[in-house]
């Protein structure tokens, strides 16, 4: 049994030599990887200040953006307005030609009532020397 006990111990040192190897491997691996992550920190750090440095200037560019979009709808109103403007200022001037043609109507018109005028004070002009005639006549009666 000596024998069996020390030939077993023989078959485990090998196996107790490989993980104490391993145990050694992985306590080396942990500690290069809490270097690198030590290494890795300032470009974290890093990363993370330029984030915050662009922040504002993403906030910026939705605000540029946003005014973009703003002075379109501006644009677009004053658009529709000069339109407008334009509009009635073509109608106002159709009216200001009617009125035109209404006026010189108008003159046309009073002229032409003038010439009526005068043609029916001539026709009165002798009924009124005749009226006037009749009057004197039945005065002295």
């Amino acid at each position: 049994m000596k024998d069996s006990l020390k030939d077993m111990k023989d078959t485990l040192r090998p196996m107790k030599d490989t993980l104490r190897d391993m145990k050694d491997t992985l306590r080396d691996r942990k500690g290069t990887l809490r270097d690198i992550k030590d290494t890795l920190r300032p470009v974290k750090d890093t990363l993370r200040d330029i984030k915050d440095t662009l922040r504002p200037t993403k906030d910026t560019r939705r605000d540029m953006k946003d005014t973009h979009i703003d002075m379109k709808d501006t644009l677009r109103d004053i658009t529709g307005t000069l339109r407008n403007v334009k509009d009635t200022l073509k109608d106002f001037n159709d009216t200001l030609r009617d009125t035109k043609n209404t006026l010189r109507d108008m003159k046309d018109t009073l002229r032409d009532l003038k010439d009526t005028l005068s043609v029916i004070n001539d026709t009165l002009s002798p009924m009124k020397d005749t009226l006037r005639d009749i009057k004197d006549n039945l005065r002295d009666i």
